[in-house]
């Protein structure tokens, strides 16, 4: 099975359409609560307007987490050990 790495460039690479990648983009950022932050824009594929059921557990101090879609994107934010949930629960949902 490809490493979470691979199944993300495959999903980026696959996307890529010499239009899509100027308007749109894969951000993976820190938080200083502290934690990450990832954006998927998902305009332009075959991901826009699928149904995703958010995902929110914000209780544990360190292993929170909350998946969800908002303007033509998916939205991850999460715990400082919480980035591979957030891109395993995205590739999940997009490779289904």
């Amino acid at each position: 099975m490809p490493d979470l790495l691979d199944r993300l460039q495959t999903w980026y690479h696959l996307h890529r359409d010499s239009d899509w990648e100027h308007d749109a983009s894969v951000t993976i950022e820190t938080l200083d609560n502290p934690g990450w932050s990832v954006r998927i824009h998902l305009r332009k594929t075959n991901l826009e307007g699928r149904s995703f059921a958010e995902i929110a557990d914000l209780d544990p101090e360190s292993d929170w987490i909350r998946c969800w879609l908002e303007d033509g994107s998916f939205h991850g934010v999460g715990g400082p050990r919480q980035l591979k949930r957030i891109l395993t629960t995205f590739l999940d949902w997009a490779e289904q």
